[in-house]
């Protein structure tokens, strides 16, 4: 009772008296979230699922490849926050372009650095 006399004083969180429409109404709402959501998950799952096997096919000893996998998942931590300060600062839409822009760049140099210690800036 308090939260919908709360809720109902602020923009944006008025209720209508109709049921939430789950997911799809969701989507009808917010088209591009989902869509980004969508195309990050994948490329994070498929990369952490084909670095090892891309590695292991250079010869790669299997500690080398958890660790590449390690930093993957490291750099994704650790970036959250100053990625999200520039987005704040220089727009959404501009940080997606230029992490897309990294994460293409980071795909076509891998074969090229696999081989040296510039894979580690590369998986971060």
């Amino acid at each position: 009772m308090i939260l919908h006399a709360v809720s109902s004083k602020l923009t944006g969180f008025e209720d209508d008296g109709q049921p939430a429409s789950g997911l799809v109404g969701f989507a009808k709402m917010a088209p591009a979230l989902l869509l980004a959501v969508l195309v990050s998950a994948a490329v994070q799952q498929s990369t952490y699922a084909l670095v090892p096997v891309f590695g292991a096919s250079y010869g790669l000893a299997e500690a080398v490849l958890a660790s590449l996998v390690m930093a993957l998942s490291l750099g994704n931590i650790l970036l959250q926050i100053p990625l999200g300060l520039l987005a704040e600062r220089f727009g959404g839409r501009a940080m997606i372009i230029v992490c897309a822009l990294a994460t293409s760049a980071c795909a076509a140099l891998l074969p090229l650095l696999i081989m040296t210690p510039l894979i580690w800036w590369c998986c971060w």
